[in-house]
């Protein structure tokens, strides 16, 4: 399923692409805000690599989003 969303999402409209972006901005900023019951700090970080990978196929859809996600990578040392 994780797979799928990195090949499909360079292929989605506009309107589905805002989605993805505000929905992958707001699930980063809550596991830095609370990582929950059973994650370790591994699976939080794979988590923000897949997430910065479906984030690719995104770009070119709203810079001020794509701004705040590129901050939340930079913090986890995820390469963009």
């Amino acid at each position: 399923m994780k797979r799928l969303q990195v090949e499909h999402a360079p292929h989605c409209s506009h309107e589905a692409k805002l989605v993805k972006l505000a929905d992958k901005l707001y699930n980063l900023r809550d596991l830095n805000r609370c990582t929950p019951v059973g994650w370790t700090a591994e699976r939080v970080q794979d988590y923000f690599i897949w997430a910065s990978e479906v984030v690719k196929g995104l770009r070119g859809t709203n810079p001020a989003l794509e701004e705040k996600l590129d901050q939340l990578f930079q913090q986890r040392n995820v390469h963009i």
